[in-house]
């Protein structure tokens, strides 16, 4: 926005509630997970990965989170089911966080709208597509857009792409 001092505009009037046809590009999983057993004494990290494995492909773990694990599954505190949060990428799923407990009501994000004038910022509840609340300011590039909007008309035209 353009000054980070500056209170962002709040949108009243014509304004959406929910999103929809939402495929955010997080998920969150919930996993039952027991404590390992004789007959069972896989790690952590290996019992997820099978566990998310049929419908996730392999996930990448990273290291901070792989460290996390012990603590947040077997302390006496934080025992039991896990909730993770995964992200699609262009590689295939990757671990973003894990939180004890069936925390899927919770998954948040933004999508925001960058215009020519205009940047708008949204917080969804991407399980329900509600919009919680809603920001807008002046986009910085506003004296830029005419320059912008000559360069794509020109783009568009047979042959203009190549200059």
């Amino acid at each position: 926005m353009s000054n980070p001092e500056d209170e962002p505009v709040i949108l009243t009037g014509q304004s959406r509630t929910h999103l929809a046809n939402l495929e955010p590009l997080s998920r969150k999983v919930f996993l039952p997970l027991s404590a390992p057993t004789p007959q069972d004494n896989r790690a952590v990290a290996d019992r997820i990965r099978q566990a998310l494995a049929p419908v996730y492909g392999p996930v990448v773990f990273p290291l901070s989170l792989l460290a996390e694990l012990p603590g947040l599954c077997f302390t006496n505190k934080a025992r039991g089911p896990l909730t993770l949060t995964l992200a699609e990428t262009e590689n295939g799923w990757r671990l973003m966080d894990i939180e004890t407990g069936d925390t899927r009501h919770k998954h948040l994000g933004l999508a925001i709208d960058i215009g020519t004038t205009t940047v708008v910022v949204y917080l969804v509840d991407l399980t329900s597509g509600e919009i919680l609340r809603h920001a807008a300011d002046y986009n910085g590039q506003v004296p830029l857009g005419e320059d912008i909007l000559s360069r794509t008309r020109h783009a568009a035209e047979p042959g203009g792409w190549k200059t």
